[in-house]
């Protein structure tokens, strides 16, 4: 085996151009598989560093019409968490809470914020971590943080006396008190945890109540040695129903256990769906990079039949010569592989530098660690073997001594082979084209979705002023100072505040009862949000009938809200909304005003009832700042900064962006579908070129002296050219009839991705096809070229 192996790099040394090509083809192939095998491994495969993470479970009440969501998890009252975890020890061998949060930390002399996990105090117990050095946050005298092993080693230089160093967080001192364990940055797949603070010390006012009010967490527990998730689903219902709801929150309805390894439950669909399809044009890519080396192979094995004719003439086997051949494919897709894999160590580096602007860092580890690669290299043997075959068992079926004689005839299946192999190239390069097409359309669409309000030179910040020890009402005083330094602002034309922005705010939604025909009644959800004055008008959002907020709705005068069309039509279909009373968010509010539809959650939703609450009346500690512009947008951010640190140099600005940005963001999955898949497409289309190149002078090659009797004969050029550019049509006609049929299951597959684009879109079929037959015309047209410069006289000498 390892004189094969050296007699094959031998061989490929001695054919440089066509290994360069080979190469170059499977290290797109194989790099781009790679990346997206990286991907799976780091979303679905790699485990929490946890003891036992198979046990782990996120705890969910279910209540009907209630929905509360944070980065797909559900979330809970933090009380209601600590009821919960003083009953549950029956149920579950712990529970515990946490919830990531951006904190404004001082650190080495430098302020900023960062990415913390509030958690309560037993979170590392019931995670069973022990820490790199220190203690638990709640084992010591003072209020104590932990903070990561990466800060620890990074930007403290993993100094031995860290523990009892004094931190400053979100305007508040701390002391270190611990050091999390190495590897371990959290427990949500993909956001990065540096610093781990106290629950019951995260939203505690200054000298006010001891417990948090506000403050929303998931809960996970680990479930008891011989329990399942059902009988501890069964037993956590029968506790959190025997409790008091708190408030006016409807009764739980149950308690479901989801997987705390791994993506959440509501994340892991959609990025099913969006890996899937990633690994599907990575491995048509490799496909067609398999089929190109298969067809260049099969070409080269036609010149090495006298070769091969003499081996089996002297007595070696056809099992061995066809080994022989098969490890030269295995090394040339071993130089490929290893190509490929320096492509895709290249591009992961680049996926840290994706940040979205929700204000916690993230990272995905899609290291090439031991599994990806073996993973790869079990690709590579495949494409090999697959690549392989063909032409090995091709260039050992001839007869031998009919060959040395000279008149020997190549089997009819190698010329239907290769112009198989180039079909199938060509059928391959349009799913991706027309892929790339759909994924293009539904970027257009995206963009010009409608969100109901104007975008265009709006910047937008968030303020978290409950960890500084601010509440409601100092809140409201601070908001209403920096409104009127914003306003008097020239880079700025119009200041207001709402509780979260458009398209990126955790919206809560409740069940409001809805009057149906014939009687009765069923429950609308619907969700909701703040809204201050000013609000409406500096995002333009169109006033339907009725008024916005003034000053006048303060929190002393009648509860208000504003609703949408959808929410409008639905409680009150046939009238006007206006003057009608609802009860949401604790209170009976009037109508004053109806205002259009809009996008709430996401570009592609479905319309929804959504409600508007004045901020005066519906204040709390966290609230986002707006701000339009008068000239570039950068100039009022600075602004916006400025005003907040000269009013609290403690209070931090969190995630100061465009909210023309923030929407753009929205559209992520869609960008790099259309990049990724536009870019292999066009890397397919090329390799397809290649192979209908490749086929077609193989073939004016193999048949130049029948081309010169032709036009010795009296046949013109044109003729020539023509035979040859139908035989290029007819492969091309025949591969892209397949592709088409491909391409339209892909883009079925991908729908929920394509914000309506239909998957038979006729303007991306029509346009993927043309461009595929322009290259194909042009890839054929070339060897074509050749036959006028045969020699007639040659052809008739020779014969």
């Amino acid at each position: 085996m390892l004189q094969d192996f050296r007699y094959a790099l031998r061989s490929l040394r001695n054919n440089p151009g066509f290994t360069a090509v080979a190469v170059l083809a499977l290290a797109l192939g194989l790099g781009a598989t790679t990346v997206v095998v990286s991907g799976v491994n780091a979303l679905f495969l790699r485990d929490l560093p946890v003891s036992s993470p198979d046990r782990l479970y996120v705890v969910n009440e279910m209540r009907r019409g209630v929905t509360n969501t944070s980065m797909a998890l559900p979330v809970h009252p933090y009380e209601r968490y600590l009821a919960l975890r003083d009953v549950a020890a029956d149920a579950l061998d712990g529970l515990a809470a946490f919830r990531y949060v951006p904190a404004f930390v001082r650190l080495n002399s430098e302020a900023r914020t960062r990415s913390a996990i509030v958690a309560s105090s037993n979170y590392f117990e019931v995670l069973g971590l022990r820490l790199a050095a220190g203690r638990f946050f709640d084992h010591g005298p003072g209020p104590g943080i932990v903070i990561s092993y990466e800060v620890w080693q990074r930007e403290l230089g993993g100094a031995r006396d860290v523990v009892g160093r004094p931190l400053q967080v979100d305007g508040r001192m701390f002391e270190v008190a611990g050091v999390g364990p190495r590897g371990f940055d959290g427990t949500f797949i993909g956001l990065v945890g540096e610093f781990w603070i106290p629950a019951d010390l995260y939203w505690r006012p200054t000298g006010g109540d001891a417990r948090p009010r506000d403050l929303q967490v998931t809960m996970f527990g680990r479930l008891r040695a011989g329990a399942t998730p059902r009988q501890s689903e069964s037993a956590l219902t029968a506790l959190a129903q025997a409790m008091p709801g708190g408030g006016p929150a409807p009764a739980v309805t149950g308690v479901r256990l989801e997987p705390l390894n791994g993506l959440p439950r509501m994340a892991r669909g959609p990025f099913i769906g969006f890996m899937g399809l990633l690994f599907a044009t990575a491995g048509l890519v490799l496909c067609i990079a398999a089929s190109n080396v298969a067809g260049m192979l099969l070409a080269r094995a036609t010149y090495r039949c006298g070769e091969m004719a003499v081996r089996l003439a002297v007595g070696a086997g056809r099992g061995r010569i066809i080994r022989q051949l098969l490890t030269e494919t295995l090394a040339l897709c071993a130089i490929g592989g290893a190509a490929g894999t320096v492509l895709a160590y290249w591009i992961t580096t680049l996926v840290p530098a994706i940040q979205p602007p929700i204000g916690i860092r993230t990272a995905f580890d899609v290291s090439l660690d031991r599994r990806v690669l073996l993973v790869a290299a079990g690709i590579t043997m495949l494409t090999g073997l697959l690549a392989g075959i063909a032409p090995a068992v091709h260039t050992t079926g001839r007869d031998p001594i009919a060959t040395l004689r000279g008149t020997g005839v190549a089997p009819a299946v190698s010329s239907r082979a290769r112009n198989l192999f180039v079909g199938a190239q060509l059928a391959m390069s349009l799913v991706l084209l027309v892929a790339a097409g759909l994924f293009v359309r539904a970027l257009q669409r995206g963009l010009a979705v409608d969100p109901g309000l104007d975008a265009t030179g709006v910047v937008m910040g968030s303020l978290n002023l409950g960890p500084r020890g601010y509440d409601a009402t100092r809140t409201r005083l601070f908001v209403d100072q920096l409104l009127d330094r914003l306003n008097g602002r020239p880079e700025i034309a119009a200041a207001a505040v709402g509780q979260w922005g458009p398209l990126s705010g955790p919206y809560r939604s409740v069940g409001v009862p809805r009057p149906v025909q014939g009687g009765g009644e069923t429950s609308l959800p619907v969700w909701y949000g703040t809204a201050g004055v000013g609000y409406l008008e500096l995002l333009k959002v169109p006033v339907v009938t009725g008024r916005t907020f003034t000053a006048a709705d303060r929190a002393e005068t009648e509860p208000v809200l504003i609703v949408n069309q959808t929410m409008a039509r639905a409680l009150w279909p046939g009238g006007s909304a206006v003057g009608e009373t609802i009860y949401l968010a604790g209170a009976r509010r009037v109508v004053v005003g109806v205002v259009r539809d809009g996008r709430y959650r996401s570009l592609d939703e479905a319309p929804m009832a959504f409600a508007f609450l004045p901020y005066a009346q519906y204040a709390g500690t966290e609230v986002t700042v707006y701000a339009r512009a008068r000239g570039a947008v950068e100039d009022a951010l600075l602004a916006l900064r400025r005003e907040v640190a000269a009013l609290d140099p403690d209070v931090a600005l969190e995630q100061p962006r465009s909210l023309a940005s923030q929407i753009a963001f929205l559209l992520l999955p869609q960008r790099i579908a259309a990049g990724f898949i536009g870019a292999f497409g066009l890397v397919g289309l090329l390799l397809a070129a290649i192979g209908v190149y490749g086929v077609l002078a193989f073939h004016v090659a193999q048949r130049t002296r029948e081309f010169g009797l032709r036009l010795a004969l009296g046949a013109t050029p044109g003729d020539l050219i023509r035979q040859v550019l139908r035989q290029g049509s007819g492969i091309m006609l025949a591969g892209g009839a397949a592709g088409l049929v491909l391409a339209l299951a892909v883009g079925w597959l991908a729908r929920s991705f394509l914000f309506g684009v239909p998957a038979a879109d006729p303007a991306t079929l029509l346009a993927g096809s043309l461009v595929l037959a322009g290259a194909a015309l042009g890839a054929s047209y070339i060897p074509a070229r050749r036959v006028t410069r045969v020699d007639p006289m040659a052809a008739l000498r020779y014969e």
